[in-house]
């Protein structure tokens, strides 16, 4: 009964965290600055950079999400914090508008560059 118990807390609370995360609209969602204009994006090291600048605004922007901030791991959320951080990143890179920037995340990520939350700003 105490397994039964805590497993329907679980989908619960995953739910009501799901509602929440689907309820949202995009002006409410969690924004981060990300500034650049330090940096050369045509350059190999100024892309890494700006690369690392961006996964870690996201991250934080997703926090939220993040299973392992609550303490206790809920594998339900991981799919939706690894998708709220590419859904951030590629809306980042798409925002930024910097082909070759555009093509070395791709590259790295291996995944096509659409739109997402904003984090970036020069």
């Amino acid at each position: 009964m105490k397994s039964f118990t805590l497993i329907a807390t679980a989908l619960v609370l995953s739910g009501s965290i799901l509602s929440i995360a689907k309820a949202a609209q995009p002006s409410d969602a969690p924004t981060a600055v990300v500034k650049f204009g330090d940096l050369d994006a045509k350059r190999p090291a100024g892309k890494e950079e700006l690369y690392r600048r961006l996964t870690r605004a996201a991250h934080s922007v997703c926090r939220a999400l993040d299973p392992n901030e609550s303490g206790a791991t809920n594998l339900q959320l991981i799919p939706i914090y690894k998708s709220c951080i590419d859904q951030a990143v590629s809306g980042a890179v798409a925002k930024i508008n910097l082909p070759e920037f555009t093509d070395y995340v791709a590259a790295r990520t291996q995944k096509p560059v659409g739109t997402g939350m904003q984090l970036a700003a020069r």
